[in-house]
Protein backbone atom coordinates (compact mmCIF):
# COMPACT_ATOMS: atom_id res chain seq x y z
CA UNK A 1 0.00 0.00 0.00
CA UNK A 2 1.52 3.59 -0.62
CA UNK A 3 0.36 6.91 0.92
CA UNK A 4 1.01 10.22 -0.80
CA UNK A 5 1.21 12.63 1.91
CA UNK A 6 0.13 16.56 1.48
CA UNK A 7 2.39 19.07 1.22
CA UNK A 8 2.75 21.02 4.13
CA UNK A 9 5.61 22.33 6.67
CA UNK A 10 6.83 20.37 9.98
CA UNK A 11 6.28 21.83 13.50
CA UNK A 12 9.14 22.91 14.86
CA UNK A 13 10.25 19.75 17.16
CA UNK A 14 13.35 19.16 19.13
CA UNK A 15 15.36 16.53 17.80
CA UNK A 16 18.65 15.25 18.12
CA UNK A 17 21.80 18.00 16.65
CA UNK A 18 23.19 16.58 13.62
CA UNK A 19 26.79 16.88 12.74
CA UNK A 20 30.14 15.14 13.15
CA UNK A 21 29.66 14.08 16.80
CA UNK A 22 26.33 11.68 15.73
CA UNK A 23 28.16 10.25 12.60
CA UNK A 24 28.64 6.14 13.59
CA UNK A 25 31.97 5.46 11.80
CA UNK A 26 30.69 1.83 11.12
CA UNK A 27 28.26 3.36 8.77
CA UNK A 28 31.18 4.05 6.67
CA UNK A 29 32.76 0.44 7.19
CA UNK A 30 29.45 -1.68 6.68
CA UNK A 31 26.37 -1.66 5.44
CA UNK A 32 23.32 -3.31 7.76
CA UNK A 33 26.57 -5.14 8.92
CA UNK A 34 27.52 -6.32 5.43
CA UNK A 35 31.32 -4.60 4.43
CA UNK A 36 30.98 -2.63 1.40
CA UNK A 37 33.12 -4.87 -0.41
CA UNK A 38 31.06 -7.82 0.28
CA UNK A 39 28.91 -9.06 -3.04
CA UNK A 40 25.86 -8.07 -0.76
CA UNK A 41 26.94 -4.61 -0.47
CA UNK A 42 27.90 -4.50 -4.47
CA UNK A 43 24.04 -6.13 -4.94
CA UNK A 44 22.49 -2.98 -2.65
CA UNK A 45 24.10 -0.54 -4.10
CA UNK A 46 23.40 -1.43 -7.51
CA UNK A 47 19.37 -2.04 -6.78
CA UNK A 48 20.12 1.77 -5.31
CA UNK A 49 21.41 2.70 -8.29
CA UNK A 50 19.11 1.42 -10.86
CA UNK A 51 15.85 2.21 -8.55
CA UNK A 52 16.92 5.84 -8.81
CA UNK A 53 17.60 5.85 -12.41
CA UNK A 54 14.46 3.94 -13.25
CA UNK A 55 12.47 6.53 -11.78
CA UNK A 56 14.45 9.35 -12.95
CA UNK A 57 15.19 10.71 -9.28
CA UNK A 58 18.01 12.76 -8.81
CA UNK A 59 19.62 10.80 -5.62
CA UNK A 60 18.76 8.04 -3.62
CA UNK A 61 19.65 6.64 -0.49
CA UNK A 62 19.35 3.31 2.03
CA UNK A 63 18.91 3.91 6.04
CA UNK A 64 19.47 1.05 8.35
CA UNK A 65 16.90 1.01 11.47
CA UNK A 66 18.77 0.88 14.49
CA UNK A 67 16.50 -0.82 17.05
CA UNK A 68 18.03 0.32 20.05
CA UNK A 69 18.11 3.69 19.31
CA UNK A 70 14.75 3.60 17.02
CA UNK A 71 16.53 5.63 14.25
CA UNK A 72 17.26 5.40 11.08
CA UNK A 73 20.66 5.41 9.78
CA UNK A 74 22.25 6.76 6.68
CA UNK A 75 24.06 3.99 5.56
CA UNK A 76 24.30 4.48 1.53
CA UNK A 77 23.29 7.31 -1.26
CA UNK A 78 23.81 7.56 -4.89
CA UNK A 79 23.41 10.30 -7.46
CA UNK A 80 26.07 12.54 -5.56
CA UNK A 81 29.44 11.46 -3.96
CA UNK A 82 29.61 14.86 -1.93
CA UNK A 83 25.88 13.76 -0.19
CA UNK A 84 26.97 10.69 0.53
CA UNK A 85 29.93 12.16 2.40
CA UNK A 86 27.61 14.33 3.64
CA UNK A 87 25.04 12.45 4.66
CA UNK A 88 26.48 8.73 5.86
CA UNK A 89 25.97 8.48 9.69
CA UNK A 90 23.50 11.08 9.75
CA UNK A 91 20.30 9.59 11.68
CA UNK A 92 16.11 10.56 11.22
CA UNK A 93 14.33 9.38 14.22
CA UNK A 94 11.83 6.95 13.83
CA UNK A 95 9.15 9.43 14.18
CA UNK A 96 9.76 11.83 12.34
CA UNK A 97 9.08 12.85 8.63
CA UNK A 98 8.09 10.93 5.46
CA UNK A 99 11.04 8.43 6.00
CA UNK A 100 9.57 7.43 9.50
CA UNK A 101 6.50 7.09 8.66
CA UNK A 102 7.42 4.55 6.01
CA UNK A 103 9.51 2.62 8.58
CA UNK A 104 6.60 2.90 11.39
CA UNK A 105 3.68 1.60 8.75
CA UNK A 106 6.19 -0.22 6.52
CA UNK A 107 3.94 1.18 3.46
CA UNK A 108 5.46 3.04 0.66
CA UNK A 109 5.42 7.23 1.33
CA UNK A 110 5.04 9.53 -1.71
CA UNK A 111 4.90 13.24 -0.80
CA UNK A 112 7.44 16.49 0.46
CA UNK A 113 10.01 15.99 3.20
CA UNK A 114 8.58 17.15 6.48
CA UNK A 115 11.97 16.77 8.31
CA UNK A 116 14.44 19.34 7.81
CA UNK A 117 17.13 18.11 10.62
CA UNK A 118 19.17 16.69 8.02
CA UNK A 119 22.60 18.17 7.06
CA UNK A 120 22.42 19.05 3.08
CA UNK A 121 25.43 19.96 0.62
CA UNK A 122 23.75 21.52 -1.98
CA UNK A 123 23.32 25.33 -1.33
CA UNK A 124 20.86 28.49 -2.65
CA UNK A 125 22.69 31.28 -1.41
CA UNK A 126 22.83 30.48 2.20
CA UNK A 127 20.20 28.52 2.34
CA UNK A 128 20.52 24.79 2.18
CA UNK A 129 19.49 23.32 -0.71
CA UNK A 130 16.50 20.21 0.65
CA UNK A 131 15.17 17.59 -1.70
CA UNK A 132 11.45 18.51 -2.74
CA UNK A 133 10.04 15.45 -3.64
CA UNK A 134 10.38 12.38 -1.44
CA UNK A 135 9.54 8.56 -1.86
CA UNK A 136 10.32 6.56 0.85
CA UNK A 137 10.05 2.65 0.84
CA UNK A 138 10.59 0.19 3.72
CA UNK A 139 12.61 -2.51 3.76
CA UNK A 140 11.21 -5.71 5.52
CA UNK A 141 11.90 -9.08 5.73
CA UNK A 142 9.53 -12.07 7.40
CA UNK A 143 7.82 -8.80 9.11
CA UNK A 144 11.00 -7.00 10.71
CA UNK A 145 11.90 -3.86 9.45
CA UNK A 146 15.32 -3.53 8.11
CA UNK A 147 15.94 -0.33 6.62
CA UNK A 148 14.15 2.46 4.24
CA UNK A 149 15.23 3.45 0.59
CA UNK A 150 14.25 6.83 -0.41
CA UNK A 151 14.48 8.72 -3.43
CA UNK A 152 14.66 12.08 -4.00
CA UNK A 153 13.97 14.92 -6.50
CA UNK A 154 15.00 18.77 -5.83
CA UNK A 155 12.86 20.67 -8.03
CA UNK A 156 9.27 20.63 -6.87
CA UNK A 157 8.27 19.35 -10.40
CA UNK A 158 7.75 16.56 -11.90
CA UNK A 159 6.06 15.27 -8.75
CA UNK A 160 6.77 11.35 -7.86
CA UNK A 161 4.01 9.43 -9.31
CA UNK A 162 2.48 6.41 -7.38
CA UNK A 163 3.53 4.12 -9.86
CA UNK A 164 7.15 5.65 -9.14
CA UNK A 165 6.18 4.85 -5.59
CA UNK A 166 5.34 1.51 -6.47
CA UNK A 167 8.66 0.98 -8.20
CA UNK A 168 10.97 2.00 -5.97
CA UNK A 169 8.72 -0.46 -3.10
CA UNK A 170 9.74 -3.46 -4.93
CA UNK A 171 13.39 -2.48 -5.23
CA UNK A 172 13.27 -1.99 -1.68
CA UNK A 173 11.50 -5.38 -1.19
CA UNK A 174 14.76 -7.41 -3.04
CA UNK A 175 16.86 -4.97 -1.11
CA UNK A 176 14.98 -6.67 2.34
CA UNK A 177 15.90 -10.17 0.63
CA UNK A 178 19.63 -9.18 0.01
CA UNK A 179 20.03 -7.96 3.16
CA UNK A 180 17.87 -11.30 4.92
CA UNK A 181 20.13 -13.78 3.25
CA UNK A 182 23.50 -11.94 4.73
CA UNK A 183 22.21 -11.82 8.06
CA UNK A 184 20.60 -15.68 7.98
CA UNK A 185 24.37 -16.94 6.72
CA UNK A 186 25.97 -14.94 9.08
CA UNK A 187 24.22 -16.37 11.68
CA UNK A 188 24.49 -19.95 10.71
CA UNK A 189 27.90 -19.30 10.41
CA UNK A 190 28.05 -18.05 14.18
CA UNK A 191 25.91 -21.17 15.15
CA UNK A 192 28.72 -23.80 13.62
CA UNK A 193 31.77 -21.77 15.41
CA UNK A 194 33.69 -21.29 11.89
CA UNK A 195 33.02 -24.56 10.16
CA UNK A 196 32.09 -23.88 6.66
CA UNK A 197 28.58 -23.22 6.33
CA UNK A 198 26.60 -25.78 3.83
CA UNK A 199 23.42 -24.14 3.87
CA UNK A 200 20.89 -27.25 4.11
CA UNK A 201 17.68 -25.73 5.00
CA UNK A 202 15.08 -25.67 2.53
CA UNK A 203 13.99 -22.17 3.03
CA UNK A 204 17.96 -21.13 2.52
CA UNK A 205 17.90 -22.91 -0.46
CA UNK A 206 15.05 -21.51 -1.88
CA UNK A 207 16.07 -17.93 -0.83
CA UNK A 208 19.59 -18.78 -2.50
CA UNK A 209 17.83 -19.98 -5.98
CA UNK A 210 16.27 -16.35 -5.76
CA UNK A 211 19.23 -14.44 -5.52
CA UNK A 212 20.70 -16.53 -7.97
CA UNK A 213 18.14 -15.92 -10.28
CA UNK A 214 18.02 -12.27 -10.21
CA UNK A 215 22.49 -12.05 -10.26
CA UNK A 216 21.79 -13.98 -13.45
CA UNK A 217 18.74 -11.43 -15.35
CA UNK A 218 20.99 -8.65 -13.96
CA UNK A 219 24.24 -10.34 -15.35
CA UNK A 220 22.51 -10.82 -18.74
CA UNK A 221 19.45 -8.69 -19.58
CA UNK A 222 20.04 -6.17 -17.16
CA UNK A 223 17.36 -3.63 -18.54
CA UNK A 224 14.56 -6.77 -17.36
CA UNK A 225 15.37 -5.65 -13.89
CA UNK A 226 12.45 -3.37 -13.47
CA UNK A 227 9.79 -6.04 -15.04
CA UNK A 228 11.68 -8.40 -12.33
CA UNK A 229 11.48 -6.16 -9.43
CA UNK A 230 7.93 -5.64 -10.21
CA UNK A 231 7.49 -9.69 -10.67
CA UNK A 232 8.68 -10.52 -7.02
CA UNK A 233 7.15 -7.22 -5.16
CA UNK A 234 4.04 -8.61 -6.46
CA UNK A 235 4.22 -11.95 -5.69
CA UNK A 236 5.23 -11.30 -2.18
CA UNK A 237 2.74 -9.10 -1.66
CA UNK A 238 0.24 -11.67 -2.61
CA UNK A 239 2.14 -14.23 -0.11
CA UNK A 240 2.44 -11.92 2.66
CA UNK A 241 -1.50 -10.67 2.51
CA UNK A 242 -2.23 -14.68 2.17
CA UNK A 243 -0.10 -15.17 5.73
CA UNK A 244 -2.00 -13.08 7.42
CA UNK A 245 -5.40 -14.28 6.30
CA UNK A 246 -4.32 -17.87 7.56
CA UNK A 247 -2.73 -16.05 10.69
CA UNK A 248 -6.36 -14.29 11.26
CA UNK A 249 -8.83 -17.72 10.33
CA UNK A 250 -6.49 -19.15 13.27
Amino acid sequence: MLARMPAYKSRNVSAPAMGKKMVDTRSRRSVFGVSRAAPEAVELKWLLDTGIHLIGADEGSLLAYDEAKRVLRFVMTAGNRRSEQKLIGQTVPLSRGLTGLAAQLQEVQIGTPTYHKIEQVGRHGSTPLEPRNVIAAPMVARGVLLGVMTAVRFSPHPVFTMEEGKLLGRFAAVAGLVIEQHRRLEALAAERKGHPVTVDGTGDRHQRKILAAIAEVRRHRPQAMAGLARTIGDVAALIVADTRDADAIQ
